[in-house]
């Protein structure tokens, strides 16, 4: 994938990808190796749910907070 964003609180790691429709979720507490994702988890739909939110809140913040920035190579 050409660009992927990640969120995690102390329990939850949650990774999404731009150009891929299914992402990954994790319970790190019940699978600290990252082996089963629940993405696709009717039980952890709230999860993902939150999560997905958090990200979209980050990534509109940063468009905000970055609208004018321009490298000076560019």
């Amino acid at each position: 994938t050409e660009l992927m964003s990640m969120v995690r609180e102390s329990r939850w790691k949650l990774v999404h990808f731009v150009d891929s429709p299914p992402g990954q979720l994790f319970d790190l507490e019940s699978d600290p190796q990252e082996l089963r994702n629940l993405w696709d988890e009717p039980a952890a739909a709230g999860h993902k749910s939150r999560l997905l939110s958090r990200l979209t809140d980050w990534h509109l913040r940063g468009a905000v907070h970055t609208a004018d920035w321009k490298a000076p190579w560019r």
